[in-house]
């Protein structure tokens, strides 16, 4: 793995760090509102939002060539197959924050290659 690599890893768990906090000051109750979490914290879920889309898509929409780049997609699979599609798909954001928090979980474990 590449330092740029790493760096982005470690930016990707800063984004989850700070969605999550976002997320826990809202009603768990609550329906998820990435608008609302843009308008509080200027980032969201999403690709524009997410260090390794920033870095691995170059095109929109990403092609699986170019998701085979990324390595979250080598460790977990596509969005639609890792913890990502859960989070989007969460009612609540109890829910939601539990899937974040797996979500970036996955994301830490991509360290685990750089220290090996």
């Amino acid at each position: 793995m590449t330092k740029s690599t790493k760096t982005i890893i470690e930016k990707a768990l800063r984004h989850y760090d700070e969605m999550i906090e976002w997320a826990k000051e809202q009603n768990p109750r609550a329906w998820v509102d990435d608008r609302k979490m843009r308008e509080g914290i200027n980032q969201t879920w999403y690709r524009e939002s997410c260090p390794f889309c920033q870095k691995f898509f170059k095109v929109k929409p990403p092609s699986d060539k170019q998701c085979a780049k990324c390595p979250l997609y080598v460790r977990y699979g596509g969005c639609e197959t890792n913890e990502w599609a859960k989070m989007d798909n969460a009612s609540t954001w109890k829910t939601w924050i539990r899937h974040a928090t797996r979500m970036r979980e996955q994301i830490e474990s991509l360290l685990e290659e750089v220290k090996g």
